[in-house]
């Protein structure tokens, strides 16, 4: 202001500024009317949303429809691009076909063919089928092929199937009761073939494995006992003395009894036998406890007339004898004595 000295400068200044004030008023005021309008329009709650799911639903159909616009574009380019890669590979396979052809009618090798061509090796091995037959044609003037040398095959489909049925059923059939049974029924075929079958299913013949036979109560009792005690702390089990006898075969039975079972099911109930033992035996108890092994008694070395027969006065004098020794070199004072319920374990003179 101090710079201006000219009075006319300075008056159109002053102008100046009053029509800018002027201006930024009438700005000023078209904001005003416009707030006004648009919190009017906000006092209306239906309004507004009305006017938000409007516009949020024509926001979706826009995506929508530039969504299907893409894939229609993508699915078209797929098709057009298989349809050439497809149409390419039908050219070039009729191309290399009729190559090979023509060259394999000149005195040639298989080497030289797939250098000249410079075909991909998978190409020149299907290919090579072609040249093959063509070569067959030349000689023999037909495609079909003639009758191999060798013996069919002895059994169909159905024997096999019954071989296999019968092993299964019962897995300790022999191949000569197999032979038999299906000689019954018209179907001859050696003991070898048979077991040729069986190999084919992954059956092989092998020794039983014997095991201790448990009837099923047995089975239900111990594993109602184990549910029953799974809880157990490790200090209850510690205070446990164990006892039991059994019976020692001195022999055993030499015949040797064989199954048809596959690999991992020696122990399969089905797979095994239980086999008597003869030759004399001897009877002996012992007892053992978390912490080792007890004592190893034969029972004829107690007994006066030097048998081994055990029962309820036997095994109570047993008892008496060792338990009280055992369990302080094993459990301590304070212990528990855990039989099975054999007749001489609950009869009223041991207890």
């Amino acid at each position: 202001m101090q710079q201006i000295t000219d009075a006319d400068l300075l008056e159109a200044h002053i102008t100046s500024c009053h029509e800018q004030a002027e201006q930024f008023s009438e700005n000023l005021t078209s904001l005003e009317l416009q707030l006004v309008d648009q919190l009017e329009l906000l006092v209306d709650k239906d309004t507004v949303t009305n006017a938000v799911s409007a516009s949020h639903d024509t926001h979706l159909q826009k995506i929508d429809d530039r969504e299907d616009e893409l894939l229609a574009r993508v699915n078209s380019w797929m098709s057009s691009l298989l349809k050439s890669v497809l149409d390419y590979e039908h050219t070039s396979c009729e191309l290399l076909n009729n190559i090979i052809i023509s060259r394999c009618s000149l005195p040639c090798s298989f080497r030289s063919i797939y250098i000249w061509t410079q075909a991909p090796f998978f190409f020149f091995q299907v290919f090579t089928k072609t040249y093959l037959s063509y070569k067959k044609k030349e000689c023999t003037g037909e495609l079909r092929n003639i009758k191999r040398p060798g013996r069919p095959r002895k059994t169909t489909v159905v024997d096999d199937r019954r071989i296999l049925s019968m092993v299964k059923k019962n897995p300790f059939t022999t191949s000569s009761q197999v032979k038999d049974t299906l000689q019954e029924v018209g179907v001859s075929l050696s003991k070898s073939t048979i077991k040729r079958r069986l190999h084919e299913s992954k059956y092989k013949g092998f020794t039983t494995r014997c095991q201790p036979f448990i009837s099923i109560k047995n089975r239900k009792a111990r594993l109602d006992f184990a549910k029953k005690h799974l809880k157990k702390p490790d200090q209850f089990w510690k205070s446990i003395l164990w006892t039991d006898e059994t019976k020692i075969n001195r022999t055993k039975m030499t015949g040797r009894k064989k199954v048809w079972r596959r690999l991992g099911t020696a122990h399969d109930p089905k797979n095994t036998s239980s086999v008597k033992h003869g030759g004399g035996s001897v009877m002996a108890w012992a007892c053992m406890a978390s912490s080792g092994t007890g004592s190893l008694v034969f029972i004829d070395d107690v007994t006066e007339d030097r048998s081994s027969r055990m029962n309820s006065e036997v095994y109570g004098n047993v008892l008496s004898a060792q338990i009280k020794s055992n369990a302080a070199k094993l459990v301590g004072w304070r212990f528990t004595v855990q039989m099975d319920s054999d007749p001489k374990h609950t009869a009223k003179a041991t207890q």
